[in-house]
C-alpha cells in the first residue's frame, strides 16, 4: 500500500466518482480504476462497491478512509516539523473558508502572511460552512474558517461576532418598514445558499415547520450572486451582516432585523480535535487575529 494509492482512494471516496477523482488528480479514469483495483488486491478485501453508476464505500472502505486521512495529515505535520527543526520556515498551509470569509476577511491576511513568510505555500479551498467543516473533519485542511454555530465534531474558537440580517432591495415594500415582523415574511420569496449555509440554517430557525415556510425560489452558490439578485428585486435573503455593509452604505441593499428575533452569527476558527496545529498554522492565526485588532471587533454599521 503506497501513499499514492491512498491519495487516489481518498479522492474517489470524497467524490464517490472515478471521473471526478480523475479530474482532481489530473489522471485518466482507467488509471484511477487500475490503482483502486491493485489496492484492493493488495489488502485482499473489497473497499468500494459499484452499483450501476453509483459508488459506495464498504465497511472496510470507510475504515481505510478514516485511517488514510489521519496518516496523510500526520505526514504533512511531520514534514512541517522537520522543516522547522532545520531552521527553514518552509512548507504548506492548507486552509478552508466559507466563501464570505474568503472574500471579505482573509485576502489581506494572506497577502501579509505571504510577505512575512515567503517560503510558505498557502492552499485555500472555499465552500459553505458545512463544506469547510467536512474538510476539517476529514483532515483535508489544517484550519477552517466558518460562519454560524459549528458542528460538535470540530474544535472551534470564535474570532468575530456577527449576526444574520434580512436584506431587501431598495424599492422593496419592506425597505420602508421600521419594524419587520416574522408575519411580514410569509408571502415573500427567499433566495438562499445551500442547505448547510448559515443563511439556510437561519431560515430553518425562523421557520421550523417545513410546511409553513415561505417560498424559497432559488438556491445560489454565493452571497455575491444573492446580493445581485436581491438588489434586482428577485426576492429577499438572510446573509451575514458584514457581507452586505458596503452595499447598504451605497443604498443598493437595505438591511433589516426581524422584530423579536436575534440571529447570532459567530465567525469561527475550526480545527480537528486530534490534530495538533503546526507552527505555520499558529503563525497564520496570530497574524490574522491577534495582531489585527480590527478583526476582533464586532461588526457594526
Amino acid at each position: 500500500m503506497t501513499l499514492h494509492q491512498l491519495n487516489i482512494f481518498l479522492s474517489v471516496a470524497k467524490f464517490k466518482s472515478f471521473t471526478q477523482a480523475a479530474v482532481e488528480l489530473r489522471m485518466s479514469q482507467p488509471d484511477i480504476s487500475v490503482h483502486i483495483r491493485h489496492l484492493q488486491d493488495e489488502v485482499g478485501i473489497t473497499l468500494i462497491d459499484r452499483v450501476g453508476k453509483r459508488i459506495a464505500l464498504t465497511q472496510a472502505g470507510e475504515f481505510l478512509k478514516e485511517r488514510a486521512c489521519l496518516i496523510l495529515a500526520q505526514i504533512r505535520e511531520t514534514e512541517q516539523v522537520l522543516a522547522e527543526m532545520k531552521g527553514l520556515f518552509r512548507g504548506s498551509l492548507y486552509l478552508g473558508a466559507s466563501t464570505t470569509i474568503a472574500m471579505y476577511l482573509l485576502p489581506n491576511t494572506i497577502r501579509d502572511f505571504g510577505r512575512k513568510y515567503p517560503g510558505i505555500k498557502i492552499q485555500l479551498k472555499t465552500g459553505n460552512s458545512g463544506t469547510v467543516e467536512r474538510m476539517v473533519s476529514a483532515m483535508e485542511i489544517d484550519v477552517g474558517f466558518t460562519i454560524g454555530i459549528p458542528i460538535k465534531e470540530v474544535s472551534s474558537t470564535i474570532f468575530m461576532d456577527d449576526e444574520v440580517v434580512l436584506v431587501v432591495g431598495p424599492n422593496h415594500r419592506l425597505a420602508r418598514k421600521h419594524n419587520v415582523y416574522l408575519s411580514d415574511l410569509q408571502s415573500e420569496i427567499f433566495l438562499l445558499r445551500g442547505i448547510s449555509s448559515v443563511g439556510w440554517r437561519s431560515f430553518e430557525r425562523l421557520f421550523p415547520n417545513p410546511g409553513a415556510r415561505p417560498n424559497v425560489r432559488m438556491e445560489l452558490d454565493s452571497n455575491q450572486a444573492i446580493k445581485w439578485a436581491v438588489a434586482a428585486g428577485a426576492g429577499i435573503s438572510l446573509v451575514p451582516k458584514h457581507a452586505v455593509l458596503a452595499e447598504a452604505k451605497a443604498c443598493l441593499l437595505n438591511i433589516k432585523r426581524i422584530h423579536g428575533y436575534k440571529l447570532p452569527c459567530p465567525l469561527n476558527i475550526i480545527t480537528h480535535p486530534k490534530k495538533k496545529l503546526s507552527a505555520v498554522g499558529q503563525a497564520f492565526l496570530q497574524l490574522a487575529f491577534v495582531k489585527d485588532k480590527k478583526a476582533q471587533q464586532p461588526v457594526s454599521t
